[in-house]
């Protein structure tokens, strides 16, 4: 059976709201998909939560999404070359710019376009386009992520 849950996903932050948009979700046999924003700088909850150790992979293959204004859509692997060193700070670190990335607590990882990563921390998964640091009001468009976890060998 097919479970389909949508909830609005509002973030405040000093007085101004940022990434207000309409998160849909959806879970079954294949994983879960998880509707992304590019401009919700600060991620927007996967609804999963995982331990230390869980293993999860990720794929957004063939989807694309928009910073800095439309002629700078990527797919979620991010630009190449880009942030250059006067476009720092980056959300993650060694990211590029369209990249997807999550977080699970203080843990910011990069993730791209179809990736298995192993979870270092306990807690709830957030999704995010990693770009500059306060610069999320020009990005465009959202990706779906589809996770599924991984069965320990």
């Amino acid at each position: 059976m097919r479970r389909i849950t949508s909830s609005l996903v509002c973030f405040v932050a000093c007085g101004a709201l940022f990434g207000c948009t309409s998160l849909n979700r959806s879970s079954g046999g294949s994983g879960t998909v998880v509707r992304v924003p590019a401009n919700a700088e600060l991620g927007v909850p996967a609804g999963i939560m995982v331990r230390a150790g869980d293993i999860l992979h990720f794929d957004s293959t063939n989807q694309k999404w928009c910073w800095g204004g439309i002629p700078d859509c990527v797919n979620t692997d991010g630009t190449v070359g880009r942030p250059n060193k006067d476009e720092l700070p980056v959300a993650v670190d060694g990211g590029q710019f369209g990249q997807l990335a999550g977080y699970v607590g203080g843990w910011r990882f990069l993730i791209g376009s179809n990736n298995t990563i192993t979870m270092i921390t306990s807690g709830e998964l957030h999704l995010f386009m990693n770009d500059r640091v306060g610069a999320y009001g020009d990005n465009s468009g959202a990706v779906n992520v589809t996770i599924t976890r991984v069965p320990h060998k």
